[in-house]
């Protein structure tokens, strides 16, 4: 038994009591409020007036480049306060996290982010890949891809609408318009859950029951027809979306395929047989569309994205996941500067709404409530004097981990739940995905990423599993379980090229190496320097480790350091 182990693991267990219980990164307001603090009358009397009248007066005399902070100017500086900012090593942390689905590296957090403003860096890292990754995971949770449902290549092209959404190829609603006909889309849902989902994932709520019978009309010609996909020797058999134009004859067209209820709208298209109920011409393939009959069966998209709350609520959307609570809710004049900031001539980009919202004080303040101003029904901090911490998704923390541990099992395929496959030539052999590869021989999926993420709540299948957030002692165990994997791998942790190992100078244990050390998972779990409490552990604990130059191998040492550094909440938490 090495004789340094019972001094590692103490560390390790008082580094995430440390560090774990009590101390976050960017809590260090980066502003001083002036005056007193603010009570908000709940009655709204005579006072409460003259203060707002007051308020607009001093906002009316600033200037701001952003809608966000215009609107909430009468609640900040109108009242005599100003923006807590966080320090810009958080700041970056914060962007990283959500613009790129996982923590940043040193290099980085000091090259690409300090120093600049958070629209200067997010014109660089929405043009990655990564933060197109990140939306096609958010679509395929919203589009609830299954490819034991739905044939695979329908849920690839919806996907490459996702991303030319991302890329800046698509406005939102040429997106939805096209997105609402797509094959994936139609085959996954079926009548009136057709509109329910819509409603659901494009305006947020559910349709009422009118709402449902009525729109559900304008998808009557959209039927599943039994196929075998031709281009494969193992013939995958599939459910192929066709337009049966039979369904819409007159005068049944007015009665089935007509919605009334936002206007008259009818989606209907010429049948070449109308005496023939089952003529094979009257069964148009994809193919077969042109482009005049592909716009009327885009109406279903054309009739939501003219809805009053179609534009509100992508900015919704995008305002509360990227804050991490209800603003759009508890503050609705930020919400409406955002829909009239953006929606006009050009439509909406989604990508601008997304960097504006994180160039906003809203989204740069610290993660600290201020008692300066409470709430007028609850008597709680008020929400916009600070930016609430939130909670890594399960692939941005797994993903995190592995970037931090320069050792992974790779990622989920988000439209891939299972990777269909058949027989080629007596091999069975898989389609094209994303996963790691197991087997090159047949394009095998390694599915070890997936297997714990599903444990933890992500990579959904979305028939049996949908995303979710869960806490507990066993769901606490999967998660130190692949934290272990990772840091103990003889190619992970502190012995990986990129870990701490390669900044140990000696190979016996010193103060100047262990400081190395430290200050390497410092910057790359929590992206920033070491603070003085910290630096006296390492003291404490290269004293404890051996007197003048007392041996203690790097070996053993480093990945216990590894572990409690990735188990801390401040870590899991920005």
């Amino acid at each position: 038994m090495n004789r340094w182990l019972p001094i590692v693991v103490r560390f390790e267990f008082a580094l995430t009591l440390m560090i774990g219980v009590g101390t976050w990164v960017g809590c260090e307001p980066g502003g001083i409020d002036p005056g007193g603090p603010v009570h908000l009358d709940q009655d709204g009397g005579a006072s409460d007036i003259a203060a707002s009248v007051d308020a607009l007066a001093v906002c009316a005399k600033l200037e701001f480049d952003n809608p966000i902070d215009q609107a909430l100017c009468p609640q900040l500086q109108g009242v005599g306060l100003s923006p807590r900012y966080a320090d810009p090593y958080s700041v970056c942390r914060r962007l990283a996290i959500d613009f790129l689905g996982r923590v940043p590296s040193w290099n980085e957090v000091t090259s690409q982010c300090v120093g600049k403003s958070p629209a200067e860096v997010l014109d660089v890292w929405t043009t990655r890949d990564e933060y197109v990754e990140l939306a096609r995971r958010r679509f395929a949770d919203r589009f609830e891809y299954n490819d034991g449902i739905v044939y695979y290549q329908y849920i690839v092209a919806l996907d490459a609408l996702v991303q030319d959404l991302y890329r800046g190829k698509l406005t939102y609603d040429e997106f939805v318009i096209e997105a609402l006909v797509a094959p994936a889309y139609t085959m996954r849902h079926f009548g009136e859950s057709r509109v329910s989902r819509a409603f659901q994932v494009f305006l947020g709520r559910d349709a009422h029951g009118v709402e449902r019978s009525d729109l559900q009309r304008l998808w009557t010609m959209w039927v599943p027809m039994y196929a075998v996909d031709e281009d494969f020797d193992f013939g995958l058999e599939y459910y192929e979306a066709t337009v049966y134009t039979s369904f819409c004859t007159p005068p049944y067209d007015e009665l089935f395929c007509t919605s009334h209820f936002y206007g008259k709208h009818k989606v209907a298209l010429e049948v070449a047989n109308p005496l023939l109920f089952d003529d094979p011409a009257n069964i148009l393939s994809l193919d077969e569309l042109t482009p005049a009959q592909w716009e009327i069966l885009k109406t279903p998209g054309k009739v939501l994205t003219t809805l009053p709350m179609f534009h509100e609520y992508a900015v919704t959307e995008a305002l509360n996941r990227l804050l991490g609570w209800d603003a759009a809710t508890r503050l609705p004049e930020v919400r409406q500067s955002l829909v009239e900031y953006f929606v006009g001539p050009a439509q909406l980009d989604i990508r601008e709404v997304e960097k504006v919202i994180a160039s906003s004080s809203l989204y740069l303040q610290v993660p600290q409530p201020a008692d300066d101003v409470v709430e007028p029904i609850t008597g709680e901090p008020a929400r916009w004097r600070y930016s609430p911490r939130k909670v890594m998704e399960v692939e941005t923390w797994m993903d995190s981990v592995q970037s931090i541990t320069g050792y992974g099992i790779g990622r989920c395929d988000p439209r891939f739940a299972y990777v269909r496959g058949g027989y080629i030539n007596n091999v069975y052999q898989y389609v094209d995905h994303e996963y790691p590869v197991a087997d090159p021989n047949n394009n095998a999926p390694d599915m070890r990423y997936a297997d714990v993420a599903r444990l933890l709540g992500g990579c959904p299948d979305h028939y049996e599993s949908f995303r979710y957030t869960g806490t507990g002692v066993v769901h606490t165990l999967d998660q130190e379980s692949f934290i272990q994997q990772m840091c103990w791998s003889p190619l992970a942790g502190g012995l990986s090229p990129g870990g701490a190992f390669g900044v140990w100078e000696k190979p016996s244990f010193d103060l100047p190496s262990l400081n190395l050390a430290m200050t390497h998972w410092t910057r790359a779990a929590w992206s920033r320097e070491m603070r003085p409490e910290e630096v006296g552990f390492v003291e404490g604990l290269a004293k404890a480790c051996g007197e003048k130059g007392a041996e203690c191998e790097p070996e053993t040492l480093l990945p216990h350091l590894c572990t409690a550094m990735l188990k801390t909440a401040e870590f899991y938490h920005y």
